[in-house]
């Protein structure tokens, strides 16, 4: 007779049903999103120190996205959009980031698709301000886009994304916060 295997006791209360991501494929295209987290994290290429930023769609906040942010000379520029779309002022010099600082902040994201394991899903391509998508007047309200005449007020919202701006009709970014950090 075939030994059996011990009893333990094991505590599921902390136990995720599934990863902290869930990175759905949505259309290419650019959206508005909020910075719901970041977390100090290791690099599985190279075990190099990151930020992995946690984002959400405002249009579909079931799903969330990862954000790599590594601390290298070819991979700040990441780290320097994500602060500049949260309206956080970043200055071109050597200086202390919160990352934590950009937490909740309202930011505009384009999402790409990407196959992985034979799946498709959807990737953050870029951020930029929430500003500059087109028809956003703020965080969180809609201006009518110029090609949407036909539509009547009975119909469900477009599903497509939203286009952005055109970069020489821009007026006045959103308020600009100052890092307040220390030069090195």
């Amino acid at each position: 007779m075939a030994k059996k295997a011990s009893v333990q006791v094991a505590d599921f209360s902390k136990v995720k049903d599934r990863g902290s991501f869930n990175p759905h494929q949505v259309e290419a295209g650019d959206y508005l999103a909020k910075v719901t987290k970041v977390e100090d994290a290791k690099s599985k290429n190279d075990d190099g120190f990151q930020y992995l930023f946690t984002i959400k769609l405002s249009k579909y906040s079931q799903y969330s996205y990862p954000y790599y942010c590594k601390l290298t000379e070819n991979q700040l520029w990441k780290l320097r959009n994500l602060l500049v779309a949260g309206g956080l002022n970043v200055p071109k010099s050597r200086t202390k980031v919160d990352p934590n600082r950009v937490v909740g902040k309202t930011i505009g994201v384009t999402m790409e698709d990407d196959e992985y394991e034979g799946k498709m899903k959807s990737v953050i391509a870029a951020v930029f301000p929430a500003a500059e998508l087109a028809g956003e007047a703020g965080p969180a309200q809609d201006e009518p886009d110029e090609d949407d005449d036909d539509e009547t007020e009975d119909e469900e919202p477009e599903e497509k994304p939203k286009k952005k701006k055109d970069k020489g009709k821009k007026g006045k970014k959103g308020k600009v916060e100052d890092l307040d950090l220390d030069k090195l």
